[in-house]
């Protein structure tokens, strides 16, 4: 996963990635968040 991650972001610098688990739930909440920020920030 590492080594695939630093190739998306050799490809796109500053990009957010996001580790995310269905099982657990981790990495969720940080990724709604985020998600709801874009969300508002098209509204304004």
């Amino acid at each position: 996963m590492d080594y695939f991650c630093k190739g998306v972001e050799i490809l796109n610098p500053g990009l957010e990635i996001f580790r995310l688990s269905c099982r657990t739930g981790e990495g969720v909440e940080a990724w709604l968040n985020w998600l709801v920020a874009i969300v508002e920030e098209q509204k304004r």
